[in-house]
Protein backbone atom coordinates (compact mmCIF):
# COMPACT_ATOMS: atom_id res chain seq x y z
CA UNK A 1 0.00 0.00 0.00
CA UNK A 2 2.64 2.59 1.37
CA UNK A 3 4.88 1.93 -2.00
CA UNK A 4 2.16 3.06 -3.88
CA UNK A 5 1.96 6.28 -2.35
CA UNK A 6 5.41 7.25 -2.92
CA UNK A 7 5.27 5.95 -6.03
CA UNK A 8 2.20 8.59 -6.76
CA UNK A 9 4.24 11.14 -4.85
CA UNK A 10 7.22 11.20 -7.28
CA UNK A 11 5.04 11.38 -10.26
CA UNK A 12 3.00 14.14 -9.14
CA UNK A 13 6.05 16.04 -8.18
CA UNK A 14 7.66 15.30 -11.36
CA UNK A 15 5.24 16.97 -13.05
CA UNK A 16 5.12 19.91 -10.53
CA UNK A 17 6.99 23.31 -11.28
CA UNK A 18 8.92 24.00 -8.02
CA UNK A 19 7.30 26.53 -6.04
CA UNK A 20 3.98 26.41 -7.46
CA UNK A 21 1.78 24.48 -4.95
CA UNK A 22 -0.48 22.97 -4.77
CA UNK A 23 -0.31 19.43 -6.26
CA UNK A 24 -3.01 19.13 -9.20
CA UNK A 25 -5.79 16.39 -8.68
CA UNK A 26 -5.29 15.83 -12.17
CA UNK A 27 -1.90 14.27 -11.70
CA UNK A 28 -2.75 12.47 -8.96
CA UNK A 29 -5.86 10.72 -10.96
CA UNK A 30 -3.29 10.04 -13.70
CA UNK A 31 -0.75 8.68 -11.24
CA UNK A 32 -3.18 6.64 -9.82
CA UNK A 33 -4.51 5.34 -13.54
CA UNK A 34 -0.96 4.51 -14.46
CA UNK A 35 0.00 2.71 -11.31
CA UNK A 36 -2.90 0.33 -10.51
CA UNK A 37 -5.48 -1.59 -12.67
CA UNK A 38 -8.05 1.34 -13.06
CA UNK A 39 -8.75 2.65 -16.93
CA UNK A 40 -11.02 5.30 -15.77
CA UNK A 41 -11.60 7.67 -12.87
CA UNK A 42 -14.94 9.47 -12.81
CA UNK A 43 -15.39 12.67 -10.84
CA UNK A 44 -18.77 14.18 -10.25
CA UNK A 45 -19.80 16.66 -7.95
CA UNK A 46 -23.17 16.13 -6.02
CA UNK A 47 -25.96 18.16 -4.47
CA UNK A 48 -25.47 17.87 -0.98
CA UNK A 49 -29.19 16.18 -0.68
CA UNK A 50 -28.20 13.52 -3.01
CA UNK A 51 -25.19 12.18 -1.14
CA UNK A 52 -25.74 10.97 2.54
CA UNK A 53 -21.94 11.17 2.76
CA UNK A 54 -19.38 14.13 1.63
CA UNK A 55 -17.69 11.41 -0.65
CA UNK A 56 -17.95 8.38 -2.03
CA UNK A 57 -16.54 5.63 -4.09
CA UNK A 58 -17.17 2.88 -6.22
CA UNK A 59 -15.77 1.20 -9.20
CA UNK A 60 -17.10 -1.33 -11.29
CA UNK A 61 -16.56 -2.94 -14.73
CA UNK A 62 -17.64 -1.84 -18.29
CA UNK A 63 -17.91 -2.62 -21.66
CA UNK A 64 -18.28 0.54 -23.77
CA UNK A 65 -19.17 -1.45 -27.21
CA UNK A 66 -20.28 -5.04 -27.95
CA UNK A 67 -17.45 -7.30 -27.91
CA UNK A 68 -15.17 -4.69 -26.75
CA UNK A 69 -12.85 -5.50 -23.48
CA UNK A 70 -14.04 -4.50 -19.88
CA UNK A 71 -12.61 -1.58 -18.25
CA UNK A 72 -11.96 -0.68 -14.57
CA UNK A 73 -14.00 2.25 -14.32
CA UNK A 74 -14.06 3.93 -10.63
CA UNK A 75 -16.61 7.08 -9.68
CA UNK A 76 -16.01 9.51 -6.99
CA UNK A 77 -18.45 11.51 -6.25
CA UNK A 78 -18.13 14.80 -4.01
CA UNK A 79 -20.87 17.15 -2.14
CA UNK A 80 -21.28 20.00 -3.67
CA UNK A 81 -21.34 22.54 -0.36
CA UNK A 82 -17.28 21.58 0.27
CA UNK A 83 -15.01 24.26 -0.19
CA UNK A 84 -11.72 24.29 -2.43
CA UNK A 85 -9.59 22.84 0.53
CA UNK A 86 -12.03 20.13 1.50
CA UNK A 87 -13.04 19.20 -1.99
CA UNK A 88 -9.71 18.47 -2.74
CA UNK A 89 -9.03 16.30 0.47
CA UNK A 90 -12.35 14.10 -0.26
CA UNK A 91 -11.55 13.93 -3.65
CA UNK A 92 -7.88 12.44 -2.78
CA UNK A 93 -9.29 10.35 -0.40
CA UNK A 94 -11.52 8.49 -2.14
CA UNK A 95 -8.93 8.32 -5.14
CA UNK A 96 -6.79 6.71 -2.47
CA UNK A 97 -9.70 3.70 -1.84
CA UNK A 98 -8.51 2.59 -5.16
CA UNK A 99 -4.86 1.92 -3.62
CA UNK A 100 -6.54 0.11 -0.66
CA UNK A 101 -8.42 -2.29 -2.84
CA UNK A 102 -5.33 -2.98 -5.29
CA UNK A 103 -3.97 -6.41 -5.29
CA UNK A 104 -0.46 -5.44 -4.29
CA UNK A 105 -2.12 -3.05 -1.59
CA UNK A 106 -3.96 -5.64 -0.18
CA UNK A 107 -4.27 -6.37 3.67
CA UNK A 108 -4.96 -9.90 2.61
CA UNK A 109 -5.03 -11.90 6.06
CA UNK A 110 -6.13 -11.07 9.63
CA UNK A 111 -2.26 -11.55 10.80
CA UNK A 112 -1.55 -8.27 8.52
CA UNK A 113 -4.54 -6.22 9.29
CA UNK A 114 -3.97 -6.63 13.16
CA UNK A 115 -0.10 -5.90 12.38
CA UNK A 116 -0.79 -2.68 10.95
CA UNK A 117 -3.48 -1.27 13.60
CA UNK A 118 -1.09 -2.72 15.85
CA UNK A 119 1.36 0.07 14.76
CA UNK A 120 -1.17 2.78 14.58
CA UNK A 121 -2.35 2.12 18.46
CA UNK A 122 1.21 2.08 19.39
CA UNK A 123 1.36 5.90 18.01
CA UNK A 124 -1.49 6.69 19.16
CA UNK A 125 -2.99 7.83 15.97
CA UNK A 126 -7.03 7.94 16.15
CA UNK A 127 -7.55 5.18 18.06
CA UNK A 128 -11.49 5.54 18.98
CA UNK A 129 -11.87 4.96 14.95
CA UNK A 130 -9.05 1.85 14.56
CA UNK A 131 -11.21 -1.34 14.28
CA UNK A 132 -10.39 -4.44 12.37
CA UNK A 133 -13.79 -4.03 10.82
CA UNK A 134 -12.37 -3.53 7.05
CA UNK A 135 -14.47 -0.51 6.22
CA UNK A 136 -13.05 0.96 9.10
CA UNK A 137 -9.44 0.11 8.00
CA UNK A 138 -10.12 0.95 4.61
CA UNK A 139 -11.23 4.45 5.68
CA UNK A 140 -8.59 5.35 7.75
CA UNK A 141 -5.53 4.12 4.98
CA UNK A 142 -7.37 5.92 2.57
CA UNK A 143 -7.50 9.31 4.93
CA UNK A 144 -3.69 8.58 5.41
CA UNK A 145 -2.77 7.87 2.14
CA UNK A 146 -4.61 11.24 0.68
CA UNK A 147 -3.00 13.44 3.49
CA UNK A 148 0.75 11.74 2.10
CA UNK A 149 -0.33 12.70 -1.60
CA UNK A 150 -1.27 16.09 -0.97
CA UNK A 151 1.13 17.32 1.39
CA UNK A 152 4.23 14.60 1.26
CA UNK A 153 6.37 14.02 4.27
CA UNK A 154 9.69 15.21 2.23
CA UNK A 155 8.22 18.91 1.96
CA UNK A 156 6.99 18.86 6.03
CA UNK A 157 10.14 17.77 7.31
CA UNK A 158 11.32 20.44 5.24
CA UNK A 159 9.10 23.17 6.73
CA UNK A 160 10.23 21.42 10.19
CA UNK A 161 13.74 22.50 9.28
CA UNK A 162 12.23 25.78 8.27
CA UNK A 163 10.45 26.18 11.63
CA UNK A 164 13.72 25.00 13.41
CA UNK A 165 16.21 27.59 11.94
CA UNK A 166 13.58 30.27 12.90
CA UNK A 167 11.32 31.24 9.91
CA UNK A 168 7.71 31.34 11.15
CA UNK A 169 5.39 29.18 9.27
CA UNK A 170 2.29 28.92 10.24
CA UNK A 171 -0.14 26.79 10.09
CA UNK A 172 -2.64 28.69 8.15
CA UNK A 173 0.16 29.20 5.79
CA UNK A 174 0.57 25.47 4.77
CA UNK A 175 -3.35 24.85 4.68
CA UNK A 176 -3.01 27.90 2.26
CA UNK A 177 -0.13 26.38 0.30
CA UNK A 178 -1.66 23.06 0.03
CA UNK A 179 -5.01 23.64 -0.33
CA UNK A 180 -5.08 21.62 2.82
CA UNK A 181 -8.16 21.67 5.67
CA UNK A 182 -6.71 23.49 8.49
CA UNK A 183 -8.10 21.17 10.83
CA UNK A 184 -5.61 18.37 8.88
CA UNK A 185 -2.28 20.74 9.77
CA UNK A 186 -1.37 20.01 13.09
CA UNK A 187 -1.52 16.62 13.17
CA UNK A 188 0.41 16.29 9.70
CA UNK A 189 3.46 17.65 11.75
CA UNK A 190 2.41 16.21 15.07
CA UNK A 191 6.08 14.04 15.76
CA UNK A 192 4.28 10.57 16.49
CA UNK A 193 2.81 11.25 13.46
CA UNK A 194 5.78 11.80 11.39
CA UNK A 195 7.48 8.67 12.67
CA UNK A 196 4.45 6.60 11.98
CA UNK A 197 4.04 7.52 8.46
CA UNK A 198 8.37 7.14 8.31
CA UNK A 199 8.33 4.13 9.68
CA UNK A 200 5.22 2.37 7.01
CA UNK A 201 6.71 3.94 4.19
CA UNK A 202 10.14 2.61 4.84
CA UNK A 203 8.88 -0.94 5.67
CA UNK A 204 7.21 -1.06 2.47
CA UNK A 205 10.33 -0.23 0.63
CA UNK A 206 13.12 -2.29 2.65
CA UNK A 207 10.34 -5.01 1.95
Amino acid sequence: MFHLIGQIVRIVKERTEAGYLPYQLSDIRMAITNITNIDRIEVISVPAGDLDVVGRYSRYEMQIAPYAAYEAVVKIEYSDILNDCWRRYVICKELCQALVHYPSAAVDNEEKLIQLCDELRSNQLNENVIKLAEPAFSELIANIAAQEILCPLDDRRMILARREAGEHIDDMEIAQAFRLPLAKIANLFESSYIDLVAHLLDSEQDG
